[in-house]
């Protein structure tokens, strides 16, 4: 895929997308409901969401590596 991309011969498409967030002032809100909490919970209650990606800062690898 890698070398598709640098070849320019990966097919690609434009798709709409949702992107949620938590500000970094949410660790000074004692409030854990935070908007991206929120907003992720009611779709997923609607089950408006098919796909999702989730990228995390917060995620700290142990030894394993997981």
């Amino acid at each position: 895929m890698v070398k598709q991309l640098m070849d320019e011969t990966l097919p690609l498409f434009w798709t709409d997308a949702e992107l949620l967030y938590d500000t970094p002032y949410k660790v000074a809100n004692s409030n854990k409901m935070t908007y991206c909490y929120i907003k992720l919970s009611e779709m997923i209650s609607q089950k408006q969401i098919t796909t999702s990606f989730l990228v995390s800062p917060y995620f700290v690898p142990t030894e394993e590596g997981r």
